[in-house]
């Protein structure tokens, strides 16, 4: 069997397949950002993910099925994550959508020649 995850902004889902690609059973959790009163900041709480994945895991009886092939994961991103050696999380994570780096992506825009949005981790075209 293999174990597809895709972690989301608002939801956690989770699907089991067989070799032929066939959905054998699917598990959502939702999830949230947490609320800021700075419009810019958007922030998650990491450990939501981890609960989600368990909780989506045990529903699907990824523990029964005693057959895992794979896991594939995907995920928003790029969204940073701080952890510790063990990878716990050790604060929120900043995702895709946190526009905090206005002044930065006006620096490197303005240094790369090239259009640089705060939510971009590399500016989205060559430099002319």
């Amino acid at each position: 069997m293999i174990l597809a995850v895709d972690v989301g902004t608002t939801q956690l889902k989770a699907g089991l397949f067989d070799r032929a690609g066939r959905l054998a059973a699917r598990a959502g959790h939702p999830l949230a950002l947490i609320p800021h009163p700075d419009p810019l900041r958007h922030e998650a709480d990491a450990r939501m993910w981890i609960d989600g994945l368990a909780r989506a895991a045990a529903e699907l009886g990824v523990a029964r099925t005693g057959s895992l092939e794979a896991v594939v994961v995907s995920g928003n991103g790029p969204t940073l994550v701080p952890v510790a050696a063990d990878g716990a999380p050790q604060a929120p994570a900043m995702t895709w959508m946190d526009r905090r780096g206005v002044e930065e992506a006006r620096i490197v825009a303005e240094a790369s020649g090239a259009p640089t949005d705060p939510t971009f981790s590399l500016p989205n075209r060559s430099p002319r």
